[in-house]
């Protein structure tokens, strides 16, 4: 395997257990605040779950944002 083949397989595994993790905490955050509220926990608790939720969210689409830049980056240097 040559280099940028390597380097590009990093990157892929690496993005993808990010994906998974932020896909996680964000249902992590979501069943938070939905148990909080449920429970009739003060609005701080179900407020600061859905903020963390919503940062795995931000994250979620930064990194398909990334992806996508990378993707079109590698396609348009390939045509060089």
């Amino acid at each position: 395997m040559d280099k940028e083949t390597t380097e590009a397989l990093i990157i892929a595994v690496v993005a993808v257990v990010f994906l998974i993790a932020m896909i996680g905490f964000a249902y992590l955050g979501f069943k938070g605040a939905y148990l909080a509220y449920k429970n009739g926990y003060p609005n701080h608790y179900y407020r600061d779950a859905l903020i963390s939720a919503g940062i795995s969210l931000l994250f979620i689409i930064g990194l398909g944002y990334w992806a996508f830049t990378v993707a079109r980056r590698s396609r348009d240097s390939g045509k060089a």
